[in-house]
C-alpha cells in the first residue's frame, strides 16, 4: 500500500469499504475494496 495514498472512503457493505486512493507512481485516482477477512470467514464456517 506505499504505492498509494488514501483519498477519501467511498463506500460501505456488509463485507468491507471502497476506498478511494491515488497512486504515487502515475498520479491515477483507483478505487481499493479493503475486505473485513474475519467476517468473511465467520460466515464461510
Amino acid at each position: 500500500m506505499e504505492k498509494y495514498v488514501r483519498l477519501q472512503k467511498i463506500g460501505e457493505g456488509s463485507f468491507g469499504k471502497a476506498i478511494l486512493v491515488k497512486s504515487t507512481e502515475d498520479g491515477r485516482q483507483y478505487v481499493i475494496k479493503e475486505i473485513n477477512i474475519s467476517r468473511k470467514m465467520a460466515l464461510s464456517t
